[in-house]
This record gives C-alpha cells, structure tokens and sequence, in this order.
C-alpha cells in the first residue's frame, strides 16, 4: 500500500512542476507577416517600429489562427503599402523617444493608414476600430484581437493546475489515512 501511495505522490508532483507547453508554430507565411511587422519603417533615415506588444499579440493571433497561402500574402501586401505610407513622412512626427506622435500625422495620411489595416484586417474576418485613441481589432464573435492599450502578457507557467492537484492529492491521502485508519480499528 506504501508503494502505491508513493507511485501516486511521485506522479502527482511530476505532473504539477513539468510546464505544460502546448505552442504551435507559425508557418512560413506567418512568419513572414512578423518578419515585416517587427522590420519597422523609415522617415526621413530614422527606423520606426512598432511596440513589442503589439507585435506579441499579432503573434499570439496568428498561433492560434492558421491563414492561407493568399491570406498571408494579401496581408503582406497591405503591410507594405502601409509602411510606403510611414516612410513618406517627415521627421517633424518622430518624437524624441523614437515613437511616431500620431497627432503630428496629416489627417489623409491617417485615413489611408487606416484604410490599409482594415482590408488587411477584412482579409481575415476581423473588424478594425478606432475608438478615441485606442486601436481594437476584434473577431466576427467580438472577442478582442488587438488593442492598441499596452498589454501584460503571462508567458510563466499557469499556477492554477498544480495547486488543484495538489489539493486533490492531500484529499486522496486523507482519504486512504482514513480508510487505513478505520480498519486498524476494526
């Protein structure tokens, strides 16, 4: 019986410290996408980039979503009819810390920013918002893809699974202590 209790508790706590990783992997297309979103634009010889984040979410998109072949590449296509947009600009939109004021950002130049992310987001079924001066890009259900809002991502294990196992082991043991007990007594 010890060894059985024992084999249980060994199990049991090897399952709880492995870290359960269930990534998939982005496919050459996909790739490719990022590739170009983390590569950035140039005004005026000044390299611009996107913010991590930002680039973090579309990634963690486009894990969980497979795109086609021609997905990728109409969506490559309007990633760089927007970058030729950026580079058309002048330094007078680059703050000091190397991020782009948008509000320096002549308002036609704006619109067609804006009209490149949404056939590149309509490619896709997804819905490309402006509200105020947060970006939402959200799926056909309404769940948020994208937002523009800076993000936290947990990329550490989910606590959450060991400590319900280790619950449900000191519950196991409690019962068979229990049940070892009352037929000592008996």
């Amino acid at each position: 019986m010890k060894k059985i209790i024992s084999i249980i508790l060994v199990t049991i706590m090897l399952i709880s410290v492995v870290p359960m990783t269930f990534a998939a992997d982005l496919s050459t297309q996909e790739k490719q996408i990022i590739t170009q979103l983390k590569a950035g634009a140039v005004i005026e010889g000044k390299k611009v980039y996107l913010p991590n984040e930002y680039i973090s979410q579309a990634e963690n998109y486009l894990l969980a979503k497979d795109i086609t072949e021609s997905q990728a590449q109409q969506i490559s296509a309007e990633i760089t009819k927007g970058v030729q947009i950026i580079n058309t600009l002048d330094s007078s939109v680059i703050n000091s810390n190397g991020t782009i004021n948008v509000s320096k950002i002549p308002q036609n130049v704006k619109t067609s920013l804006v009209q490149v992310a949404t056939v590149a987001c309509n490619v896709v079924d997804l819905s490309f918002t402006i509200s105020g001066t947060t970006v939402k890009i959200v799926d056909k259900a309404g769940s948020s893809v994208f937002t523009g809002e800076v993000v936290i991502k947990n990329t550490g294990m989910n606590n959450v699974l060991p400590i319900v196992i280790g619950i449900i082991a000191l519950m196991l043991i409690a019962g068979v202590a229990v049940v070892i007990r009352r037929k000592m007594k008996a």
